[in-house]
């Protein structure tokens, strides 16, 4: 009775913490494109800045 009980604490904990995984990789992902993201507009705005002073 007690091992099945323990199998089943084993089981939640497990499932708990792969969700917490999940929504960290999740995080880190939005996170690391966002700066990506914001790299790239910051280059375009930079670039056309650029061009602007020049013409």
């Amino acid at each position: 009775m007690t091992g099945g009980l323990l199998y089943e604490h084993h089981r939640e904990r497990s499932r708990r913490e792969e969700k917490r995984r999940f929504a960290l990789f999740l995080a880190a992902q939005f996170l690391h494109y966002g700066a990506l993201l914001l790299l790239l507009l910051g280059g375009l705005f930079f670039i056309v800045l650029g061009v602007r002073v020049l013409l």
